[in-house]
């Protein structure tokens, strides 16, 4: 440092730092996997460079820019079967591109929601309980996203010690019918309920048969 009096003084001090090879990121928001059917948040990053001068390019699905969260944010959406799928990264650098990596992702299938009715899949259920209940709703347990399957048609049976078995079938949603409600309000305590053959309207455009719901009324 120069002083005053035109005489310099020293201040000796030490520094380092890591040389790195550029690095790029690809990041499932979900987890790294792209269900196909449904919108997944992908974020595609390389650190030191500005995000207008990434670009990432995807093979086996589509990348759409997240208008909501912005630069460095997108929507992956495939269609089809299960497979592979990957995304190419390259950033430019002094005006000239450079590849950054490939990463690779599993394209699957939405898992199968577990129909539920009362919030019960199985077991012992009050008649009360089971009563004031409007119809049967698929849950996708464990799962991130954030989906709403729709029943479309499920069948219903009772069967009790010395009684006949009744069975009602619907058809246009996962309500109960009025028939339904009836039985649920003459049964007994033992009798066993059936809900089957449960149809489900898939946010991917499928429709499954789920689980079953066997119910023993208290």
């Amino acid at each position: 440092m120069k002083k005053p009096d035109n005489t310099f003084e020293e201040h000796p001090f030490e520094s380092s730092y890591i040389v790195a090879k550029p690095s790029a990121s690809v990041a499932a928001d979900k987890m790294n996997v792209i269900y196909i059917g449904v919108p997944n948040p992908i974020t595609v990053s390389v650190p030191g460079v500005p995000d207008e001068k990434v670009r990432a390019i995807p093979s086996g699905f589509t990348l759409t820019p997240d208008s909501k969260l912005g630069k460095g944010h997108f929507i992956a959406e495939a269609k089809g079967q299960p497979g592979p799928g990957k995304v190419v990264v390259s950033a430019e650098f002094n005006g000239k591109p450079m590849q950054m990596g490939e990463f690779a992702f599993r394209l699957k299938r939405i898992p199968d929601p577990v129909a539920k009715i009362g919030g019960k899949k199985d077991g012992n259920i009050p008649k009360s309980a089971l009563a004031a209940q409007q119809g049967i709703i698929p849950t996708m347990e464990g799962f991130d996203f954030d989906l709403y399957p729709r029943v479309i048609s499920f069948k219903m049976s009772r069967y009790g010690k010395g009684r006949d078995p009744i069975e009602k079938s619907k058809a246009g949603g996962g309500s109960l019918s009025g028939d339904m409600k009836s039985i649920i309000d003459q049964s007994r305590p033992g009798d066993k309920i059936l809900f089957e053959y449960i149809k489900v309207s898939m946010p991917d455009g499928t429709t499954r048969t789920v689980n079953s719901i066997p119910l023993t009324v208290q």
